[in-house]
This record gives C-alpha cells, structure tokens and sequence, in this order.
C-alpha cells in the first residue's frame, strides 16, 4: 500500500475498469475501515469518474454486503478494497459483475490489457456524473436477516471467533436480535502466511474444546471479510473442516428439499455423490475457482442455488441459514456431522515452474491412457478406489495435488505418489 499501490495506480485502474464498459453503467464501491483502503476508493471512485460511469459508493461495508448492495440496486458492476488485520500491507481489490459474482479470468485480463495500454476512455467534463453515496445498506441487509426468522425461535448459544472488529461487532448484534446468546473470541486460527487453518494449532485445540465444554450449540470462525466460515465446531467439540462443509451444505440442502441440486468444485470429496444417492439429489461439479461455483450457483433461479451463495460467500446468511435449518428441523450441529460418510483426503503444494505446467499436465496423461481420468480442469486420475486430482495453480508456480481414498493413509502415499511425480517432471 503506497509503495505499489498508490492513488495514481488505484486511478489508472478504475479508469480501465470504466473504460471496459465504454463509460457506460453504475458501478458500486466499498472498503473495510482501513484509512489507507479509504484512501485507495477515493482514488478508484477518481479513475471511474473520468470515463463517464455513474458511481454509487457504498461507504464502508462488508465483501458479503457489497455483493448483495450490487444486485439490489442493480448495478452493473463493483469493486471492494481490503486490508487484512495480520497483514495490514497488503491490499486485496475484489471486481464484481452485476449478480455480485467475481469476475471472470477474461475480463480480468482484459482490465490489465487497457492498465498496461493505459488506453482510457475519458469523457468530456460536462458529462462527468455526481457521485451517489449509501450510507445504510449494511443496517437494511442485516435487519432482512433479521425479519427472516423472525418467527423461528433460535435460542442457541454460540462461540464466535473472528480477527475483524467489524464483522465481530456486526455478526454479534445480528445473532443477539435472532435471539441467540454469543461469546466472543479473537483465536489466531490462520497462518498468516498462507492464510489456512491448521488442525494442529492450539488455538483451534482450544477452540474445539472449549465449545464442548462450555456445552455451546456450535463455534464458528469467520474470516475477516465475513464471507467465509473457514471452521465450524459442533456441539460435541469436532471440528467441521472445508472438505466436510461441503457435505454439511449438501445434507442441508437435500433434507430440504427432498433431493435438491448442490454444486461442489472438482476437489470436493466423493462422500456428497454418496449423500446425493440417499436423498435422491444431484452433483454438479464446477472448476475449483470461486468464479466458476458462484456463476453455477447464481446463474439459477432455484432457491437452493440461492441459499448454497449464502452458505459458501456470505458467512452472516449462512450462519442464520443454519441456524433456522437445525430449529425447523429440530436437530443439533452434531446430527447433521453424523451424516457425513468418513472422508479422507490429503493435499500437497509442489513447486512447478510456469513454462513447466504444461509439460506436467501433459506426461501424466500420457502415462494414464489405459486409466479413467479426467481433464476438466488439470487431470483427474481415477484409481484403486480412490482419485488424485494434480491442479497447476493459476496464479502461483505451484501445482495443487489433491487426493481422496479409503484411508488417510493411502490418500497421503496417492498425493506423496504424485507430488514426487510432478517434482520429477518439472524438473527434468
């Protein structure tokens, strides 16, 4: 912040967004309380203005709550700038489309194509437009939340964890006018390096133990941009990790709706076909990039594509969803774990030259011709009753070895089996 990016730089790239859309359209923008992402949207809302595009800006909001400002105001598009609180120098700039999806990998590059060109459109002075500002959406979204269950009685006792201040403060006054008492806790659960949980930290040890414990309904970790619950921890003290939440959201959606439709990314576990075949439901499986779950989940007018948006992309909507789930039908955290099939998976990260990618790819379909695989996206070897799936990351020189099997332990020697692999190839 300030180094790379600047205000000349934020300038240059709202200019090129707006150029995108041939200065036409309105376009939200938001920013956590940050003084310097502050900084950075006066200088995007600067940029946007100059090609002629109507700017509505959103003030000081929440990932989750631009998304949904985006689709009730119909704008055309938005833009959301964060600062983490572990890592306060790094700026993150989510581009939005008009359903409040991410946008796609081509219209990204065709952003940077116009940044790098610096082929602005600019638009004669007289037809620069005022700027529009909201300054309550947040307190609108929170209290639709709250009339939609209002009439669900939802007495639980939660344990909350969550770096931000504001999605503390926002998510706590939301589960307390449900009528639900809340604990807070600020549990470093995260590397800050790579920004995932760990099952072996003590504080999610501690977290684990303390909602069995204090005989808490559920805990729940929210990330600080509150669009993810990146951990649930039921009743019972077991942890409710990323591959066993995507079953979660499956049960709840087929005991719903009596079969149902959930989308899940190639990675996901093969335990949701399983729950799929005892609900009569069905799996649509989509490339494992964010973009490509949230164009499958609202490019549907089904309301169980609606609700999945909520539980993957908005931690607040989800967490009520689950909430008015286990009321209505009378369950706790636990019951729903307990119809998860055993899942055992394991993943690795190996170091893979970008010119190197290809090649890896490549070979290992070549080595497979008799074998079941697949190639959606990377390649999918099915094999021994089990799959690895080896994923070259599209913004990392990495590939991604991802592996499923009928023990933690030949799912740990598929994925070592083929991290050594794609180590040998990229190498020779």
């Amino acid at each position: 912040i300030n180094t790379d990016i600047t205000p000349e730089y934020a300038s240059k790239l709202g200019a090129a967004y707006g150029t995108l859309l041939k200065g036409n359209g309105k376009i939200g923008i938001s920013c956590d309380r940050n003084p310097s992402t502050k900084m950075i949207k006066s200088a995007f809302i600067s940029g946007l203005l100059t090609t002629g595009v109507e700017v509505y800006d959103l003030q000081v909001m929440l990932l989750p709550i631009t998304r949904s400002a985006i689709r009730f105001y119909k704008l055309d598009g938005g833009i959301h700038i964060s600062a983490l609180k572990l890592d306060p120098f790094r700026l993150y700039i989510d581009v939005v489309d008009k359903n409040g999806c991410n946008i796609d990998r081509e219209m990204e590059r065709k952003i940077e194509t116009i940044f790098i060109r610096e082929d602005f459109l600019r638009c004669e002075g007289d037809c620069i437009k005022e700027v529009v500002s909201i300054s309550d959406y947040s307190n609108f979204y929170l209290h639709t939340l709250i009339n939609s269950v209002k009439d669900t009685d939802l007495k639980y006792r939660i344990v909350l964890n969550t770096s931000s201040d504001d999605a503390a403060n926002m998510i706590n006054y939301l589960l307390s006018e449900i009528g639900c008492e809340v604990e807070l806790l600020n549990l470093k659960l995260v590397n800050s390096k790579t920004r995932k949980e760990s099952m072996k930290n003590e504080d999610v040890r501690f977290f684990a133990s303390h909602v069995k414990m204090g005989k808490y309904d559920l805990g729940v970790s929210v990330d600080s941009s509150s669009e993810k619950m990146m951990m649930l921890i039921d009743d019972k003290g077991r942890i409710v990790n990323e591959e066993m939440f995507l079953a979660l959201v499956a049960v709840m959606i087929m005991k719903s709706g009596g079969g149902g439709t959930v989308v899940v990314p190639l990675s996901a576990s093969y335990a949701i076909e399983k729950i799929a075949e005892k609900y009569n439901g069905k799996v649509v499986r989509s490339k494992t990039s964010a973009q490509d779950i949230m164009y499958k989940l609202m490019g549907s007018e089904q309301q169980d594509m609606k609700d999945q948006f909520s539980l993957h992309f908005d931690a607040m909507g989800g967490l009520v969803k689950i909430l008015e789930f286990m009321a209505k039908n009378k369950c706790k955290l636990s019951d729903l774990v307990d119809e998860i099939p055993s899942i055992y998976m394991n993943k690795q990260e190996v170091e893979c030259p970008w010119n190197a990618k290809g090649k890896v790819i490549r070979e290992i379909i070549q080595e497979h011709g008799e074998d079941v695989i697949e190639t959606t996206e990377g390649v999918k070897i099915f094999k021994n009753g089990g799959w690895v799936l080896i994923l070259p990351d599209a913004e990392l020189p990495i590939c991604r070895i991802i592996s499923e099997s009928y023990s933690e332990e030949f799912a740990e020697e598929l994925s070592t089996a083929y991290a050594d692999r794609v180590r040998r190839i990229s190498n020779s």
